[in-house]
């Protein structure tokens, strides 16, 4: 059977990349919701959690400490 493909490649980031874009885009949104005279509360940001988690499990599979 032939199959012919139209076009080049496409090149995708990492699936870690793509997360990590993912994730900062919801940190943003949590920044951007604060009310003006708010301040910003680390421990309660599930999306600067995430990020941490990433980061460690990262370091991990390429065998850094974290």
């Amino acid at each position: 059977m032939l199959t012919q493909r139209f076009g080049r490649k496409i090149r995708l980031p990492s699936t870690a990349a793509l997360k990590h874009q993912l994730l900062m885009l919801m940190l943003e949104d949590e920044i951007r919701a604060i009310p003006a005279d708010g301040t910003f509360k680390p421990d309660t940001s599930a999306a600067l959690g995430k990020l941490r988690r990433l980061k460690r499990t990262n370091a991990r599979s390429a065998g850094l400490n974290a």
